[in-house]
């Protein structure tokens, strides 16, 4: 004999429920926002290695930041995924500068950055001239690096006009968003640091919000049995791309 199993409802329940009740919703597998999103960085020219990441960062955050799918949109419209190699420059100890040329994507350029902040020992801080969003998709690259290093792992996005946007990334897994006071004055060039290692985090932060491990565990169940609410304009582009991916068989 069979049994079901009641399920409870939670405040989750109700956003999605809500959200959907758009016209400008759609609700999706976690499965197909993955094998959407690799299917349309391949076309754009990502490697297989480079697009499974990548779908991982969109998953992430569009799970938990609804900015997944938005980001990849972004990257898509923008033309193919770039292939030219980054330069980058030893400042001094603990500092290096790359250089990006014409790359200033955050799903293209986070993963590199923060793998490349986390491989260096001690304190360091990487820094690059490409002006990008500081988002959601960044998320999964910081953990990963936080809970590798056992240390705060943190990425600043600096404004041209002294704003700066923050996500920050704990070794034990929780994600901080903040904002760091505008710095009046002449003004300076666009510019992204990530930081790792002791004093990494901003002394004067401004904590927005903050997910624990658990938390975004219990998102990510609940998704898996309910799906995702997203933007049907945005999954339309994502899905446009994706299609590429197939070669229709002929008959012999």
């Amino acid at each position: 004999m069979s049994t079901t199993v009641p399920m409870t409802h939670t405040p989750f329940d109700v956003e999605e429920t809500a959200m959907d009740q758009s016209a400008h919703r759609v609700r999706i597998a976690i499965r197909e926002v993955r094998e959407y999103a690799y299917r349309a960085l391949v076309v754009a020219g990502a490697s297989p290695g480079e697009a499974m990441s990548a779908a991982e960062q969109v998953v992430h955050a569009e799970l938990h930041e609804g900015d997944g799918l938005a980001g990849l949109a972004r990257t898509l419209t923008r033309g193919p995924w770039p292939t030219q190699p980054l330069t980058m420059v030893r400042v001094a100890t603990g500092v290096l500068d790359v250089r990006c040329g014409d790359v200033a994507d955050e799903l293209q350029l986070s993963t590199v950055l923060t793998d490349l902040a986390a491989g260096e020992a001690g304190r360091v801080c990487v820094s690059t001239d490409s002006s990008m969003d500081v988002n959601g998709l960044w998320d999964s690259a910081l953990v990963a690096a936080a809970v590798s290093t056992a240390a705060d792992v943190v990425v600043i996005g600096y404004g041209d006009l002294g704003r700066a946007e923050v996500r920050l990334a704990t070794a034990a897994g929780d994600l901080v968003v903040g904002r760091m006071p505008e710095v009046h004055g002449s003004p300076r060039a666009a510019r992204v640091e990530v930081r790792v290692g002791p004093s990494s985090r901003p002394r004067d932060l401004a904590v927005l919000s903050r997910s624990t491990v658990a938390e975004r565990a219990t998102r990510r169940r609940q998704a898996a049995q309910r799906g995702v609410s997203v933007d049907s304009s945005t999954w339309a582009v994502v899905a446009d791309h994706a299609k590429r991916f197939l070669v229709p068989e002929v008959d012999a």
